[in-house]
């Protein structure tokens, strides 16, 4: 399981190191721009279509590293990295799950049926079961198990949603180089026709 490198003084649900060689930082939209540095690097902001998201992206590729010190707001802070494993040219399908330990296995089953063979779940539970559930998946490589324990909807702002749409932005940045990412919830099936 991968658990988020969360910074709560800035509403960071993430920083991570791309399949781009680019260093990501998602985060909700909180009402208040950062100033991001690595290393001299500048960072891009991008917003999901809705601006429920931020993306801060390094405007420079670099190797990986487990741990830097970044710049954010004048402030220096020392920070683990995250490195997802890398689908590049699969298809690979994404949800966000929270107590949903009876339905996860039949609609992965379902999908393996169908050829998609890589799936990143993000875990919103707070009973810590999934992994266990999960298990044979995670260890045949086929699931990527993600602790998620952020709010579905932000609670400062009912009306914006948090959780769900950084997790959505969270797959598209973290594997780019995949060939198609399908975001579903787990009541939704690919059904094809022909």
């Amino acid at each position: 399981m991968y658990d988020p490198i969360c910074i709560k003084k800035y509403t960071i649900y993430d920083i991570f190191h791309n399949d781009n060689n680019k260093l990501i930082i998602i985060m909700p939209y909180s009402g208040g721009l950062l100033n991001i540095k690595y290393d001299n690097i500048s960072f891009t902001l991008h917003k999901c279509d809705h601006n429920h998201t931020y993306i801060y992206v390094s405007d420079t590729s670099f190797s990986y590293k487990e741990k830097i010190n970044i710049t954010i707001n004048n402030e220096l802070i020392e920070t683990k990295v995250n490195k997802y494993p890398e689908f590049k040219d699969k298809i690979i399908m994404s949800t966000i799950v929270k107590n949903e330990d009876d339905y996860i296995v039949q609609w992965i089953e379902f999908h393996l049926n169908i050829g998609i063979k890589h799936f990143i779940i993000y875990d919103n539970s707070k009973n810590n079961t999934l992994q266990n559930v999960l298990k044979k998946y995670i260890s045949n490589n086929i699931v990527v198990l993600i602790n998620w324990r952020y709010h579905y909807r932000n609670p400062k702002k009912w009306k914006d949603i948090s959780g769900q749409t950084t997790q959505q932005c969270h797959s598209i940045w973290a594997f780019q180089n995949s060939k198609y990412i399908g975001l579903f919830d787990i009541d939704e099936y690919v059904n094809l026709q022909n």
